[in-house]
């Protein structure tokens, strides 16, 4: 049997592969919520690899995935999966989108996976051991005010959203933030653990979106809260993250 850390990494990196099979050739099989919430080919089969591998690895674990819902989820070990973050990207050839994989431990995420299937990057955490890019141990963007910060912000913008950015640019000392990036949850969470980007604000999301993002960001570094500033919670689907000092300033500018 392999280890669960072990285990993670490699069901991540094959269920990318999958879903390169289908990549500018996937069609859309239906939307869940509206147009834009898609599901294609790509992620059911990913789906279908990576909840196989847990149920033979792993058979009295529980499984929380988007595409196939609940199962024993009273174990004590919980898997957490969106088996493509970034479909809508993914559907039209756009080449932002990842695979992401927790593990829980009585309600804790203990383990970590976004993958990038088209770059080959994968982020692994491991509770209090720090995050890491294909082995390499990374920390999140050290930047101390917005001034020329490049954000990442998703989800589906509200009037009330786009207020909080507003807020946030008018907080910087120039009446500036040098860029805002929209790609999916993953894409912008692995951006933002590399330092590639300075905070992430993220308005929308389920359970699964956030799972694997919420360790790993915080073990490169981050502060991890709402949008409101308030302790993140499995049951929250607002997120935002920076390291401590530049998340302290974006929450009070926001709230």
């Amino acid at each position: 049997m392999q280890t669960p850390e072990t285990f993670i990494q490699e069901t991540a990196k094959q269920a990318g592969k999958i879903t390169l099979q289908f990549f500018k050739k996937a069609e859309v099989q239906y939307t869940k919520k509206d147009a834009l919430d898609v599901v294609t080919q790509a992620d059911l089969a990913s789906n279908k690899y990576i909840t196989e591998c847990i149920k033979s690895e792993f058979p009295n674990d529980g499984i929380i995935s988007e595409e196939t819902g609940e199962s024993n989820i009273e174990a004590e070990y919980v898997w957490i999966i969106d088996p493509l973050d970034g479909t809508l990207n993914f559907s039209k050839g756009i080449p932002a989108y990842t695979v992401l994989i927790a593990r829980a431990k009585a309600g804790v995420i203990e383990l970590g996976v976004i993958y990038d299937p088209i770059h080959d990057e994968l982020c692994f955490a491991k509770r209090g051991e720090g995050a890491y890019l294909n082995g390499n141990k990374v920390t999140c963007s050290q930047m101390k005010s917005l001034d020329d910060t490049v954000g990442c912000a998703s989800g589906n913008l509200r009037l009330k959203d786009m207020s909080r950015i507003e807020k946030m640019i008018n907080a910087s000392s120039t009446g500036k933030v040098a860029s805002t990036s929209f790609y999916g949850i993953g894409t912008n969470a692995l951006y933002v653990i590399t330092g590639r980007r300075d905070w992430y604000l993220v308005t929308g999301g389920a359970l699964w979106d956030h799972a694997a993002p919420s360790l790993i960001l915080e073990e490169s570094g981050c502060t991890i809260t709402t949008v409101d500033g308030k302790p993140w919670t499995f049951a929250d689907k607002t997120m935002l993250a920076a390291n401590p000092e530049l998340h302290s300033f974006i929450s009070e500018a926001i709230n």
